[in-house]
């Protein structure tokens, strides 16, 4: 339950989830996983309408579900910075030579799933 008082990011994360899922069947769902602050971000709730979309028929598997969104992976700052350098350590030559001319999207796809990260997913 949501109890009496709810979070300006929680209502926000619910509105989002009520306007954007075109078949309300999954509605309940997501709303049990905000409620229990499972689903904190915009970026989770986005990979769960698209996984509730792409999966129509019941039961949902709720491990893969879980795992597509993101639901209780944390990713620390010092992680992120640890991988991040690790991406620029394999490019540094390159980096170096092509200086300001070199495409960052690759490097920034490489950082694809970082992308994903906050502190938590």
């Amino acid at each position: 339950a949501l109890g009496p008082t709810l979070d300006k990011a929680t209502g926000t994360l619910l509105y989002n989830a009520a306007a954007r899922l075109r078949d309300p069947k999954h509605l309940g769902f997501l709303v049990d996983y905000i409620a229990r602050r499972e689903i904190l971000t915009d970026l989770q709730l986005s990979a769960a309408l698209e996984y509730v979309r792409s999966h129509p028929l019941e039961p949902l598997d709720v491990a893969d579900f879980e795992r597509a969104c993101g639901v209780g992976v944390c990713v620390t700052p010092e992680q992120i910075e640890e991988a991040v350098e690790a991406v620029i350590g394999e490019h540094r030559a390159e980096l170096l030579a092509e200086r300001y001319r070199f495409n960052v999207g690759l490097l920034m796809g490489e950082c694809g799933l970082l992308a994903t990260a906050s502190s938590c997913w």
